[in-house]
Protein backbone atom coordinates (compact mmCIF):
# COMPACT_ATOMS: atom_id res chain seq x y z
CA UNK A 1 0.00 0.00 0.00
CA UNK A 2 1.64 3.40 -0.84
CA UNK A 3 2.24 5.98 1.86
CA UNK A 4 -0.66 8.42 2.36
CA UNK A 5 0.85 12.17 1.59
CA UNK A 6 -1.02 14.67 3.82
CA UNK A 7 -1.91 17.90 2.25
CA UNK A 8 0.13 21.14 2.56
CA UNK A 9 -1.65 23.88 4.90
CA UNK A 10 -0.81 26.57 1.92
CA UNK A 11 -3.24 24.23 0.05
CA UNK A 12 -5.77 23.95 2.54
CA UNK A 13 -5.96 27.78 3.02
CA UNK A 14 -6.63 28.31 -0.68
CA UNK A 15 -9.61 25.41 -0.97
CA UNK A 16 -11.02 26.43 2.28
CA UNK A 17 -14.36 29.32 2.26
CA UNK A 18 -17.11 29.83 0.39
CA UNK A 19 -18.09 28.84 -3.23
CA UNK A 20 -20.81 30.12 -5.37
CA UNK A 21 -22.77 27.16 -7.20
CA UNK A 22 -25.04 28.91 -8.69
CA UNK A 23 -29.05 29.33 -8.78
CA UNK A 24 -28.27 31.87 -5.38
CA UNK A 25 -26.15 28.43 -3.62
CA UNK A 26 -23.25 28.49 -1.72
CA UNK A 27 -21.06 25.54 -0.25
CA UNK A 28 -18.77 26.23 2.48
CA UNK A 29 -15.53 24.11 2.89
CA UNK A 30 -13.94 24.02 6.35
CA UNK A 31 -10.51 22.31 7.24
CA UNK A 32 -10.65 20.04 10.74
CA UNK A 33 -7.45 18.33 11.24
CA UNK A 34 -6.86 16.82 8.31
CA UNK A 35 -10.77 16.59 6.90
CA UNK A 36 -12.37 18.73 5.00
CA UNK A 37 -15.93 19.69 5.98
CA UNK A 38 -18.33 20.87 3.15
CA UNK A 39 -21.51 22.50 4.32
CA UNK A 40 -24.94 24.00 2.75
CA UNK A 41 -26.95 26.18 3.84
CA UNK A 42 -25.46 25.81 7.03
CA UNK A 43 -25.34 22.04 7.68
CA UNK A 44 -22.45 19.65 7.09
CA UNK A 45 -23.38 17.88 4.28
CA UNK A 46 -20.24 16.14 3.97
CA UNK A 47 -17.01 15.10 5.22
CA UNK A 48 -14.16 14.33 2.94
CA UNK A 49 -10.83 12.87 3.35
CA UNK A 50 -7.76 14.16 0.71
CA UNK A 51 -7.94 11.42 -1.87
CA UNK A 52 -4.83 13.28 -4.47
CA UNK A 53 -4.48 15.89 -6.74
CA UNK A 54 -6.11 18.57 -4.85
CA UNK A 55 -9.60 16.08 -4.46
CA UNK A 56 -11.26 15.16 -1.49
CA UNK A 57 -13.76 12.54 -0.99
CA UNK A 58 -16.56 11.26 1.32
CA UNK A 59 -16.65 8.55 3.39
CA UNK A 60 -18.87 6.21 0.89
CA UNK A 61 -17.12 7.18 -2.43
CA UNK A 62 -19.30 10.50 -3.23
CA UNK A 63 -19.39 13.88 -2.91
CA UNK A 64 -16.15 13.90 -4.82
CA UNK A 65 -14.42 17.48 -4.45
CA UNK A 66 -11.54 18.63 -7.25
CA UNK A 67 -10.02 21.86 -6.80
CA UNK A 68 -8.78 23.73 -9.30
CA UNK A 69 -6.12 26.04 -8.35
CA UNK A 70 -4.98 29.27 -11.04
CA UNK A 71 -2.22 31.05 -11.40
CA UNK A 72 -3.94 34.35 -10.60
CA UNK A 73 -5.21 33.15 -7.55
CA UNK A 74 -8.67 31.76 -8.50
CA UNK A 75 -9.86 28.43 -7.14
CA UNK A 76 -13.05 26.81 -9.15
CA UNK A 77 -14.52 23.39 -7.81
CA UNK A 78 -16.05 20.60 -9.42
CA UNK A 79 -18.82 18.16 -7.33
CA UNK A 80 -19.68 14.83 -8.19
CA UNK A 81 -22.37 14.26 -6.44
CA UNK A 82 -23.64 11.27 -7.79
CA UNK A 83 -22.53 9.45 -10.69
CA UNK A 84 -24.51 11.80 -12.86
CA UNK A 85 -24.60 14.96 -10.63
CA UNK A 86 -22.23 17.41 -11.28
CA UNK A 87 -21.94 20.52 -9.47
CA UNK A 88 -19.52 23.61 -10.85
CA UNK A 89 -18.20 26.83 -8.77
CA UNK A 90 -16.20 29.40 -8.17
CA UNK A 91 -14.39 31.23 -4.69
CA UNK A 92 -16.37 34.15 -3.58
CA UNK A 93 -14.85 34.13 -0.17
CA UNK A 94 -11.77 33.62 1.18
CA UNK A 95 -11.21 33.61 5.09
CA UNK A 96 -8.79 35.34 6.90
CA UNK A 97 -5.49 33.24 8.54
Amino acid sequence: MGKEIPLDEKVYDKVTGLFDVGDNNLIEFIKNDDLLFMKQNGQIRASLKYIGNNSFEGGIGYPIATFELHKDGAVKVVIQRTADKIINGTKVLKYNQ
